[in-house]
């Protein structure tokens, strides 16, 4: 997510999950201090080093409380202005949580994201799911060992050597996520193993017919 600055473009895609589509996160806009009236900002996004979208927002309120983002950013060449409306919430530990409530024709959902397309909208309006729900049970365990070893300071790399205890981390902890880690890697292994031989035997079923 950017800073307070200028430009206004932006450039959508077709892919229907949500990590492959830009975000637009209120809680990052007030986490830094932005989510004030009257403050402006550019918000852009990057693939691979390469600024390839933004947009243009500036945040509107009353009585020193935001109630509203108006966004600014172009679409094949059109210029488009939206305006969208907060709500915020109670936090069960006291101070509030601020949410964007969708814009879409007969939505009005609350929503901590608005994801990019031909506007800016809710998930459910921009027909997207999450990308953990298109994965297999395989991968989503291998994800788990990979965010475990990142965890630890190593890599997500799966050849290289399990990481090592970080210092200052307790023993157990560190035991409990190397169990897990194991588990998520067996679960992956097998789904591999299952894979492969599933596509061993439908070769050979292709080799028995183009025999005959």
């Amino acid at each position: 997510m950017g800073g307070p600055g200028s430009g206004n473009s932006y450039r959508w895609g077709a892919k229907a999950s949500t990590d492959a589509r830009d975000r637009f996160d209120v809680a990052g806009l007030y986490r830094k201090g932005w989510l004030r009236p009257d403050t402006v900002g550019t918000t852009r996004w990057e693939r691979g080093g390469r600024v390839t979208s933004a947009i243009g927002w500036a945040v509107a309120g009353e009585d020193g409380t935001a109630t509203a983002v108006e966004l600014r950013y172009a679409v094949g060449g059109e210029e488009v202005r939206e305006r969208v409306a907060l709500a915020w919430t109670a936090c069960h530990f006291g101070g509030r949580r601020p949410w964007f409530v969708c814009p879409g024709t007969g939505c009005g959902r609350r929503a901590a994201v608005l994801y990019g397309g031909r506007f800016f909208r809710c998930r459910r309006c921009q027909g997207l799911a999450y990308e953990s729900t298109r994965r297999s049970p395989g991968e989503r365990a291998l994800g788990k060992a990979q965010r475990i070893r990142v965890r630890l300071g190593g890599t997500a790399n799966m050849l290289e050597p399990f990481p090592p205890r970080p210092k200052g981390m307790h023993r157990r902890t560190y035991e409990r996520l190397a169990r897990e880690a194991s588990a998520a890697e067996r679960a992956y292994g097998a789904e591999a193993e299952a894979w492969l031989a599933g596509m061993e035997g439908e070769l050979e079923r292709r080799a028995r017919e183009e025999a005959r």
